[in-house]
């Protein structure tokens, strides 16, 4: 028995690592594609939904002493994770930014993070770094946020123009990439 519910935790385990990971890469296409979070979310929590049956089976032989919900909570997230990364992933390789439309986008404000990390109970190696963010008004008058390098923000000034390459990508969601 402990064999068993040592090989369903590290089943368990490894897929919320999976799902995690690539919810995060997932994150970072969406931070090129220009639409609202919560349609790829959307469209990801309806496939998970969709799929819950067949993976309440699958996954209830994992969860066996959990129970269903534990299973279907743990389906929705692994499976929406999934499809959110390949939406995303996909849609963000089918632009063609060669066919794409060159804008100029201006700075409308720029910004840097402070970031802490580290540092247990008593805060002995606690390290710090910084990240450098613009944001962006295309013409058609949409903002975008965007994280440039260090060289690229002290560069960069309040009303100057940047170019950018705006192209649709495989499910017409607007992709975009900074030109340099």
């Amino acid at each position: 028995m402990s064999k068993k519910i040592s090989r369903s935790n590290i089943i368990i385990s490894s897929a919320l690592i999976v799902s995690i990971i690539l919810a995060s890469i997932g994150m970072i296409y969406k931070a090129d594609t220009l639409i609202s979070i919560w349609v790829p979310v959307g469209i990801s929590l309806a496939f998970a939904c969709a799929t819950l049956l067949p993976g309440l089976r699958i996954w209830g032989r994992v969860c066996s002493d959990s129970g269903k919900w534990v299973a279907g909570v743990l389906h929705t997230f692994v499976a929406g994770s999934i499809i959110f990364f390949l939406l995303l992933f996909v849609n963000y390789k089918g632009a063609d930014f060669a066919k794409g439309e060159k804008m100029e986008a201006t700075v409308e404000n720029k910004y840097t993070k402070e970031h802490t990390s580290g540092g247990g109970r008593r805060h002995r190696n606690r390290s710090s770094y910084t990240t450098w963010h613009i944001r962006l008004r295309l013409p058609d008058g949409r903002a975008v946020t965007y994280e440039i390098s260090r060289e690229s923000y002290y560069r960069l000034r309040y009303g100057s123009k940047i170019s950018v390459n705006v192209a649709r990508g495989t499910f017409a969601w607007e992709v975009m990439k900074l030109d340099n």
